[in-house]
C-alpha cells in the first residue's frame, strides 16, 4: 500500500510538472523553428536580390511560403514526435525496472508478439477474404 501510494505521488508530480513545462517547451520550440525559418528565408531573399534573373515573383513566394511550411511540417515538427517517444520509452523502462526487472521483459516480449500478429495472421485473413468474395460471388 505504502508503494502504491509512493508512484501514485510520483505520477502527480510528473502531471503537474507537464503541465507547467509543456508549454515552456513549445514557446522555445516554435520560437527556433521560426528562427530557422527566418533565416532560410533570409537566405532565399540574398540569392534573389543578388543573382540578375528574372524570375517570377510567384515563383519567389512559393519559394518563401510554401517550401518553408513543407519543410517545418515535414522535416522539423517530426522530430518532436521522435525524441518525446524514445523519452517516454526511457522513462517507461527506468519505472518498470525500478518495480520490478522482470516487467521489462514481458513488455518486451507482448510487444514482439503484438507487432508480429499481422503478419501471422496475414494467411488466414487472406483466406477468409477469398471465402467471403467466393460466398458473394455465389449468392
Amino acid at each position: 500500500m505504502n508503494r502504491f501510494i509512493y508512484w501514485e505521488l510520483v505520477q502527480f508530480i510528473m502531471s503537474i510538472l507537464t503541465a507547467l513545462l509543456l508549454p515552456i517547451a513549445t514557446i522555445a520550440f516554435t520560437r527556433q523553428v521560426q528562427d530557422y525559418l527566418h533565416k532560410i528565408r533570409q537566405d532565399i531573399l540574398h540569392h534573389y536580390y543578388n543573382q540578375d534573373n528574372d524570375e517570377k515573383v510567384s515563383s519567389m513566394q512559393n519559394r518563401l511560403t510554401a517550401n518553408l511550411k513543407l519543410l517545418a511540417d515535414n522535416y522539423v515538427t517530426p522530430w518532436v514526435a521522435i525524441l518525446s517517444g524514445v523519452l517516454e520509452i526511457i522513462i517507461s523502462i527506468i519505472l518498470l525496472a525500478s518495480m520490478n526487472w522482470i516487467l521489462i521483459l514481458v513488455t518486451v516480449i507482448f510487444a514482439v508478439i503484438i507487432l508480429s500478429m499481422p503478419k501471422i495472421m496475414e494467411k488466414r485473413l487472406h483466406l477468409q477474404w477469398i471465402r467471403l468474395i467466393r460466398k458473394m460471388i455465389n449468392c
